[in-house]
């Protein structure tokens, strides 16, 4: 027996076409309302992530806080020739800026067709860039990161950042091409945008008003009394300080060590490390390197040793702390290894450790910082509360003492990482904390060595084993299915 089942028809009606007319105007209302939100929404939060290798499609966070800093259009022109694979390249590298600053903007000129433009712009050959913030622009060589931002952080400045050599005492000379000289120091601050000049205090009794940084870089003759108080009134008065002093510099500044609480040794500093020596190619054993650092900004993102010859030991004054009329923070960011000893003798007599003679075994402090606020209590509770102030960031005092100066020195200032302390020393000094730790950006996985026999047998792998593997695999496959 066969039962039909007859449902039940529904009849559509007015009032059920109005009702169904109604769910799709709310539909299409609830659904172009959503698409709006997701605009709105997608337009105030951003989310980015950089999966590639050192990050090397993103700007580091020192860069991103520059820019984010500057208020003026930033434009790039390139004046290179018509290559659309190079133009391509470099809209590449403009477009990790233009994510940070939406003002930014690149032009390329060709020279071989436009080469009054080119002379106008102060362009000497094909390939480089000027950089333009606002009214000022600089030619550049390369568009790294590191040279980028260190050609922004000038075009941002107000002026330039002078640092002031004091002369007359037989202080490193900053412009002497010799080995004892600083002209390679010279050349690369100059290249970071800071000015140098030598000033000899006794010619104006006084220190040149336009000085950020005063340095003094190991006298070998005594300092007047006048000289000093100069001096030692420029530090009470607020003023920046990079003081070198050799274990046979003049005595004459460790009053100057008092005033910051400070003690100042004349002993020099020993590594007799035979083996650490063959490794790092060191046949003296007054020369001692720096293997790791301390905490500090100074010396952050340093992986490498920077070598220190004949230096001495810079400690704090715990006698006198809380005794002096200027309250410092100190910071220890150099030390020599504990393999060390602060060696008091005569230096050509055979090296040995003496602790009977006042020696000091290491670790021995190289280089101490010292910090102190300048401002009042109410712009410090300022700065605390928004650290980009820059405003409030110049009103803090930054002074440095390292018991050497032969790691600045044109004979060894290539070594390790001499240049890059050297460069960050003055930056930290000069209160440019934008440009400390900058790491050059590699492309980590764009790159792949393979030796000529692993070359030889991957070939021979993909082009032979594997296709004739594949195909004994597939006959047998075949001969089995047709005995079947």
């Amino acid at each position: 027996m066969i039962v039909y089942t007859v449902g039940k028809i529904m009849k559509i009606t007015k009032g059920s076409q109005l009702q169904l007319k109604l769910h799709n105007i709310l539909f299409y209302v609830v659904f172009i309302s959503l698409v709006g939100l997701l605009a709105y929404g997608s337009k105030i939060y951003k989310f980015e992530s950089d999966w590639t290798a050192g990050n090397r499609n993103t700007l580091t966070p020192a860069s991103q806080k520059l820019l984010s800093r500057l208020e003026q259009p930033l434009k790039l022109i390139a004046y290179i020739p018509d290559d659309p694979a190079l133009h391509e390249e470099l809209k590449a590298v403009i477009s990790k800026y233009q994510r940070f600053k939406a003002n930014t903007s690149l032009e390329f000129v060709n020279p071989d067709l436009q080469p009054a433009k080119a002379k106008s712009a102060g362009i000497i050959y094909t390939g480089q860039v000027s950089v333009h913030l606002g009214n000022k622009h600089e030619i550049i060589e390369a568009i790294d990161e590191q040279t980028i931002l260190q050609a922004l952080h000038r075009l941002s400045r107000d002026k330039d950042r002078v640092v002031t050599f004091i002369t007359g005492h037989g202080e490193r000379d900053p412009h002497s091409p010799q080995s004892t000289g600083l002209s390679m120091l010279t050349d690369n601050l100059t290249r970071l945008g800071f000015k140098i000049q030598t000033h000899h205090l006794v010619s104006t009794q006084s220190v040149p008003a336009n000085s950020d940084i005063l340095v003094l870089a190991a006298a070998k003759t005594d300092l007047l009394v006048g000289e000093l108080k100069l001096i030692q009134d420029y530090v009470k008065q607020g003023g920046k300080l990079l003081w070198l002093q050799d274990p046979d510099s003049s005595q004459t500044l460790l009053p100057l060590a008092d005033q910051l609480g400070l003690l100042v040794y004349q002993g020099t500093v020993i590594d007799a490390n035979q083996e650490l020596q063959q490794l790092l190619g060191i046949d003296n054993a007054a020369v001692v390197p720096v293997l790791e650092y301390t905490k500090s900004a100074i010396t952050k993102g340093i992986e490498t040793q920077t070598l220190f010859p004949f230096s001495t030991m810079i400690a704090e004054d715990f006698d006198v702390k809380g005794k002096l009329d200027m309250i410092w923070e100190y910071h220890v960011f150099l030390s020599s290894l504990e393999t060390t000893w602060l060696e008091n003798g005569d230096m050509v007599k055979t090296l040995s450790f003496n602790p009977e003679e006042d020696e000091r075994q290491g670790p021995i402090p190289l280089a101490v910082s010292l910090t102190r606020t300048l401002a009042s209590p109410e712009q410090a509770t300022l700065q605390q509360n928004n650290p980009d102030n820059t405003d409030s960031m110049i009103r803090e005092q930054r002074i440095i003492v390292i018991g050497d100066s032969d790691f600045l020195a044109n004979a060894f200032i290539g070594y390790g990482a001499n240049l890059e302390l050297a460069k960050n020393i003055f930056n930290w000094l000069g209160q440019d904390d934008t440009l400390l730790n900058i790491p050059s950006q590699t492309a980590q996985d764009t790159h792949l060595e393979i030796s000529d026999t692993l070359l030889i047998s991957l070939s021979f792998f993909f082009l032979i084993l594997l296709p004739l593997g594949l195909t004994i695999i597939g006959t047998l496959i075949w001969l089995r299915r047709k005995k079947s």
